[in-house]
């Protein structure tokens, strides 16, 4: 189907159809039936499309239809998405005496680690500590690691958690939030 708009001989749009054949002219009034053409742009994230423009070509019997691009306002499920995504990227805990082990902070990292820690700190608290863990981490690396390395481990991980989940909450509550999902990936309260 091909749209079709109305067009008087001030180039102003009296009605818009869609069909399948370009309608006859009306006789007599300067109206004439004209294609039009939209052009809509590819989104990005956070981005969404104005109103659209509507221009009359007389000469070429054409009515162009265009949209801008413009950012959408940032909601709270914006925050939430945006905390979300933050949460699943790699993040790189540096242990000492061990080194740099790479983790998300999403749960089913949460899941495995506090599983691990629980284990450790019974075996800490029965004095037996030098039972060695293994832990695997985002880059396929197996980590032995002491049940001491392990809590450490854990609270390091929960401190990054924290650190996410408090931002999110800072930005919703502002009584200014970031206006543009661009402002609220560059806000500088996300760790």
């Amino acid at each position: 189907m091909t749209k079709y708009a109305l067009v008087d001989s001030n180039g102003s749009i009296l009605r818009e159809i869609n069909t399948d054949t370009k309608p006859g002219d009306p006789v007599g009034k300067g109206w004439y039936w004209m294609t039009v053409s939209e052009t809509v742009p590819t989104l990005a994230e956070g981005e969404e499309l104005s109103p659209p423009s509507k221009t009359v070509d007389m000469e070429t019997k054409q009515v162009i239809v265009t949209f801008d691009k413009v950012d959408s306002k940032v909601t709270k499920a914006d925050i939430n998405s945006e905390r979300d995504r933050r949460l699943n990227k790699k993040t790189v805990i540096k242990l000492t005496d061990v080194g740099d082990v790479t983790v998300r902070l999403n749960s089913e990292y949460l899941n495995s680690i506090q599983s691990l820690a629980m284990s450790a700190m019974i075996k800490v608290m029965k004095n037996e500590a030098g039972i060695s863990y293994t832990f695997r981490d985002e880059e396929n690396i197996n980590w032995s690691l002491t049940a001491n390395q392990v809590l450490d481990l854990f609270l390091a991980i929960e401190l990054e958690l924290r650190d996410v989940l408090e931002a999110s909450w800072l930005i919703k509550d502002d009584v200014e939030p970031p206006d543009t999902y661009k402002e609220l990936k560059r806000d500088p309260r996300w760790p």
